[in-house]
């Protein structure tokens, strides 16, 4: 029984035919090592770009949630108390969580990579302006306004969700 018929030297002896087989197991085993290699690079490439094109992008997206969440938070409070120690502690609060906001945005902008994703924040910047000129009118009213805080219960909350 010839496992190689065609090569008349591997005949001759047990020593030629293992050889033959560890050789071709070295080459099968060096080529998957070679794959395998190639396939970590692609592995590493992938990681290198989430650590550094997404993940900055989506460290800064949860601050400036953070940010726009509680801009809205502390226009609740403006609208919904009297007292006016803590009306001026919420205007300051959210005046310092809109400043935020500016740089967060400014932050996010220079590390949008992909049109996708500029859309998207085109989307969010317009809803935000939308959200800021109708939000500032009802700040400057009175404390328990039943119109402004309907406004602030229906078409700035639909807005704030936009954003």
């Amino acid at each position: 029984m010839l496992f190689f018929p065609a090569l008349p030297a591997l005949r001759s002896s047990l020593r030629n035919r293992l050889i033959a087989a560890f050789g071709l197991s070295f080459l099968a085993l060096a080529s998957l090592g070679g794959f395998a290699g190639w396939q970590l690079r692609q592995v590493n490439t992938a990681a290198v770009e989430i650590r550094d094109r997404w993940l900055p992008s989506v460290r800064v997206l949860g601050e400036l949630r953070f940010a726009t969440s509680h801009v809205r938070l502390n226009g609740a409070r403006v609208l919904m108390t009297s007292e006016p120690e803590v009306r001026a502690d919420a205007l300051r609060r959210r005046a310092g969580f809109a400043t935020d906001i500016e740089a967060l945005r400014a932050r996010y902008e220079a590390l949008i990579s992909s049109p996708g994703e500029r859309r998207l924040y085109d989307a969010f910047a317009a809803a935000w302006a939308a959200y800021v000129a109708q939000d500032a009118p009802l700040l400057s009213g009175a404390a328990g306004d039943p119109a402004a805080l309907q406004t602030f219960n229906t078409d700035l909350a639909r807005l704030s969700i936009r954003a």
